[in-house]
């Protein structure tokens, strides 16, 4: 029996009572767990911060990943993707169409991250009672329906239950001010008061004063405009009319994006061009019928009782508050976006929309749109992709729109993702290999190939969307290779940078990094191009799309394997970086600061890469929006 001691290590035990056990999640209090603590408690943690808790107070615990095998949790993100597709039930399709849209589509992405950490404690209780049959259970609230499907013997320890926060109920802010960096949280209700705000202001400066009919017109949606700053440049010289829709994110909010902007000559929409009164009462009319019609998808419990289950064990029952919950929150907003946004069709008729997403609600929406308005709609790859082939790879590929469903055109970087693409069925004439507008301006960036003595890590850490990454053992793993490696550079007396993963769920390891040596800097918000550009050498935790910046850069790349999401290998790590573990990372990195045939080696290795992968740099931006003009 492997159990976690005081100190957090594992220990084997070789029997332990199992008369009452304690099941315990983030939810849990310790004073209430300390009320009902015996020598002979069992006690199971069933997340990571409810088991750093216990460790914090000294208390011994198993882990519930323990129950459960690596091909359990496989089994389980492979289920995930399957139920987070139940709108596609034939049943259901008139009753969930809107517009030509299938609403249920439009949360799928959401009640996914919430289902992986769902189903994986489901399944892990089906587990931990199977081998204690015979035990008093207590749980926390939420665990509490789980282990009440398999019995009766089972106290809830706290009456408190907390209110359930969905994906996308709040967001992280990464703020810079000057070499201080901090985040916010606000409220998605937050946010949209502040937008309301910013959206009035851009509107009077870019919003759209007419039109000109002799120009073709195209659509951007959700584009960042100091990102794809060299699309924004280009447009000054082609005969468009070009339209910005940001939804997810602000068009202008500092300085540099003011000025992209006005120089551009791009229109901004914004709500205070799109949401009249004639939205306002079709929105409240049509969410109306919705709801309605969502009171007679619900009365299929026969079909939902079938549907979500594992091993003939279903779990609709618990899911089924929650699931209502989301799914009515969520339909409001969304039947307003629809009504919102088709007054783009309608005032503004692009000729083509340019997305680099097909599974972004507001791209989901404009999409559908689009085909009902027979506007051409063009995919942009945003960012280098598994393209390792392994099963898990391709499943989480297709979920998460790798692979074009409704563009007319899908942009390829390079003849590596063209490749790809091909390989997993998407048609030769959809793909149009143009390179990337991100990395148009890269390539006259000089590489500062003297020495600056520092080395830069990017974190790319477990994500809440994958069974294996959720597990205490990875995200360990991932923490304890940080702290490695902040050790290790270190005792080489070179200076760490380390670059934080934009992702709001990212572990921020800055206290971890002071902790270990003061001078090591952390960053969130700093532009990772200029960080690549004067570094030794850049080390990436796994795989990210920077690789690709820092082969541009000529500098050596070391890839850190930390996590077995399932995924592979892919191209990008085996063939132009040096793979290692913790094991030989000081070797590794000793040899590509101090073997120059080797640091040689490597730059040329990730140099031959990258011009395969990001094809016609310095003209991409230029050769897409000819495509989308000539669309």
């Amino acid at each position: 029996m492997i159990i976690t001691g005081k100190n957090g290590k594992n220990v084997t035990l070789e029997k332990i009572s199992d008369t009452e056990i304690v099941l315990f999640d983030s939810s849990s209090s310790v004073d209430d767990l300390k009320k009902i603590l015996k020598k002979t408690t069992k006690i199971i943690s069933f997340d990571y911060k409810s088991h750093k808790t216990l460790i914090e107070n000294n208390i011994e615990h198993e882990i519930s990943d323990h129950y459960v095998s690596r091909d359990m949790l496989v089994n389980v993100q492979n289920n995930c993707y399957r139920f987070a597709k139940w709108f596609e039930d034939d049943r259901f399709t008139q009753l969930l169409n809107y517009e030509g849209i299938n609403l249920g589509l439009l949360i799928k992405v959401e009640l996914n991250y919430f289902l992986v950490s769902f189903v994986k404690k489901f399944v892990e209780m089906e587990r931990i009672f199977a081998k204690n049959t015979a035990s008093n259970f207590f749980a926390s609230p939420f665990l509490f329906d789980f282990i009440k499907l398999h019995t009766n013997l089972v106290t809830k320890i706290n009456s408190g239950n907390s209110p359930q926060v969905f994906y996308y109920d709040t967001i992280k802010i990464p703020i810079r001010l000057g070499r201080y960096n901090f985040t916010i949280r606000l409220s998605k209700n937050q946010l949209d008061k502040i937008t309301k705000i910013f959206d009035v202001i851009v509107t009077v400066l870019f919003g759209p004063k007419k039109t000109e009919k002799r120009k073709k017109s195209i659509l951007m949606v959700e584009f960042d405009p100091i990102r794809y700053k060299k699309i924004f440049e280009n447009l000054s010289m082609m005969q468009l009319n070009a339209l910005l829709l940001n939804r997810r994110r602000p068009a202008v909010w500092n300085l540099e994006s003011f000025s992209i902007i006005k120089n551009s000559g791009c229109y901004v929409l914004t709500t205070c061009l799109l949401d009249d009164q004639d939205v306002k009462i079709s929105t409240q009319k049509n969410i109306e019928l919705i709801h309605k019609k969502i009171e007679t998808i619900l009365k299929f419990d026969d079909f939902f009782e079938s549907f979500f289950s594992i091993n003939q064990l279903s779990f609709w029952n618990i899911l089924k508050p929650k699931f209502i919950q989301l799914f009515t929150k969520r339909i409001d907003e969304i039947i307003h976006e629809i009504e919102m946004l088709k007054k783009i069709f309608e005032k503004y008729m692009p000729n083509a929309i340019l997305v680099w997403s097909e599974i972004g609600s507001t791209e989901q929406i404009i999409v559908k749109l689009a085909k009902k308005f027979n506007v051409k709609i063009v995919l942009l790859q945003h960012g280098f992709f598994y393209d390792s082939m392994q099963e898990g790879a391709v499943n989480m590929n297709k979920f998460q729109g790798v692979y074009p469903i409704d563009a007319d055109k899908y942009v390829a970087w390079g003849h590596i993702e063209e490749k790809h693409q091909i390989k997993n069925c998407t048609p030769n004439e959809k793909i149009v290999v143009l390179g990337s507008p991100l990395y148009d301006d890269i390539h006259n960036l000089k590489p500062k190939n003297e020495l600056k003595n520092y080395i830069l890590l990017a974190t790319s850490g477990p994500v809440k969307e994958n069974t294996l990454d959720l597990t205490v053992e990875t995200i360990e793993k991932n923490r304890q290779t940080i702290n490695e490696i902040c050790v290790a550079v270190s005792k080489m007396n070179k200076k760490l940078v380390i670059k934080i993963h934009p992702s709001q769920d990212e572990f921020d390891p800055s206290q971890l990094a002071k902790d270990i040596n003061p001078n090591i800097m952390v960053t969130k918000t700093a532009n990772i191009t200029e960080l690549i550009k004067s570094c030794d050498v850049f080390v990436v935790i796994d795989a990210s799309t920077v690789i690709l910046d820092a082969h541009l850069l000529k500098k050596p790349v070391i890839s850190v394997i930390v996590k077995d999401s399932d995924y592979g290998i892919p191209s990008v790590m085996s063939e132009s970086c040096a793979l290692t573990d913790m094991k030989n990372f000081e070797k590794i990195l000793n040899q590509t600061l101090t073997d120059e045939n080797f640091r040689k080696l490597l730059i040329e290795k990730g140099t031959k890469y990258v011009s395969e992968y990001v094809v016609n740099q310095g003209r991409a931006s230029k050769s897409l929006l000819e495509l989308l003009s000539n669309l």
